[in-house]
């Protein structure tokens, strides 16, 4: 194994304990055909692609827009475990929800990001990342790196976790082992399914993109430019619109949210079990998650400050709460009934005559040694 590859496996392993669903390696040579097609296509007016400088002309292109560019990491960061709420969704894209796209530095997506950095620096590595603007197509080289592939809709998939992702693309000044794949787009040749589901027809048949007809392109188009037609078809939708993503069937894979809320749902295949709890409680104290067993807990495996004598989990018991249950009190919070309805040992014995004989024998009039449990009582 040579240096450049366990150097790179450790940046893979440490992306992935970071929470992204995957990422990869490929080298920075310019995109070829990228420009050609982009000048192709009609409805690209307003990123002013006609001036060579502009930014959709230079992405394509690291070794002139980031100097010292050695290797390029693209790593992908999958929200379709979210459960968004279903109000909000009939008004913005689950990307924008997430909070995820070009994130402030101090949220805990976009201190991923720096925790990912830090560990660079740490390796020697130094990271060229632009935190506040497009630097490089993030799809081309992530298509390249071999995490992603394309769906008719023009958006990226990343396998099991659909296409409701987003890629950051981080060039670093270090020569890392890479990869190069061909683009691919495995839909089927007779599917038009997001075609067909798009509310303004901005699709073609080849899978070509009409900006202009876009929803996301019109909620940013300055008001004097809006073409009325497309606005009356967008309707309520004020960021994006995610119809043709829901209607693809390769999103099927990623799974209907379980619960409602902006909260993560449990992955029906995690790489790290437990991991997202600690993670995130790590990620917003600042600190680098460098210890696995306490990053990663697993049962059996419990740091050594929550083990006793026997390597068991230690367990206190809270005295105030033991000593009623032994006095027979009920818990707190049990709802209490009529005396007429509640059983014969519940209610308040006379207080015996004289001192009861120690010959085992019970009193008739004793309650019952072993009484209904609370809950049982609360059953009836």
């Amino acid at each position: 194994m040579t240096a450049i590859h366990e150097l790179t496996e450790n940046v893979k392993r440490t992306a992935i304990e970071l929470g992204f669903a995957r990422v990869g390696v490929t080298t920075p040579d310019a995109i070829e055909g990228y420009e050609d097609e982009l000048l192709r296509r009609s409805g690209y007016d307003l990123w002013n692609v006609a001036d060579p400088t502009s930014k959709l002309r230079t992405a394509p292109h690291p070794l002139q827009e980031v100097p010292g560019v050695k290797s390029v990491i693209s790593l992908v960061r999958a929200v379709e475990q979210i459960a968004y709420p279903e109000k909000l969704l009939d008004h913005a894209g689950r990307i924008y929800l997430s909070r995820s796209y070009l994130p402030p530095d101090d949220t805990l997506e976009g201190k991923r990001v720096l925790l990912f950095e830090e560990y660079l620096r740490e390796q020697g590595i130094q990271s060229l990342y632009d935190h506040t603007n497009m630097q490089l197509v993030d799809r081309a080289y992530a298509a390249r790196a071999g995490v992603i592939t394309y769906g008719r809709n023009n958006f990226a998939y990343a396998g099991e976790h659909g296409s409701f992702i987003v890629i950051v693309t981080i060039p670093v000044d270090t020569e890392l082992e890479c990869e190069v794949h061909e683009p691919q787009r495995p839909c089927p040749p007779d599917c038009r399914m997001c075609i067909d589901a798009c509310p303004t027809g901005a699709m073609a048949e080849d899978g070509a993109l009409n900006p202009t007809r876009c929803v996301l392109y019109s909620n940013f188009r300055p008001g004097e430019f809006k073409d009325t037609a497309i606005t009356d078809l967008i309707g309520m939708r004020v960021h994006g619109c995610d119809a043709c993503q829901v209607a693809c069937p390769r999103n099927k894979r990623a799974g209907a949210p379980e619960s409602r809320g902006l909260v993560p749902r449990l992955a029906r295949r995690s790489f790290l079990p437990g991991r997202d709890a600690l993670l995130r409680r790590r990620l917003l104290q600042g600190l680098h998650p460098a210890d696995h067993v306490q990053l990663h807990p697993r049962p059996g495996h419990l740091p050594p400050e929550r083990r006793d004598s026997h390597g068991q989990q230690r367990r206190r018991l809270l005295p105030a709460r033991a000593a009623s249950r032994r006095r027979g009190r009920k818990r707190p919070g049990t709802p209490l009934r009529p005396a007429r309805d509640r059983p014969a040992h519940e209610l308040k014995a006379p207080a015996p005559r004289g001192r009861a004989k120690r010959t085992g024998a019970r009193r008739a009039d004793a309650p019952p040694a072993n009484p209904p449990s609370w809950r049982q009582n609360v059953a009836r």
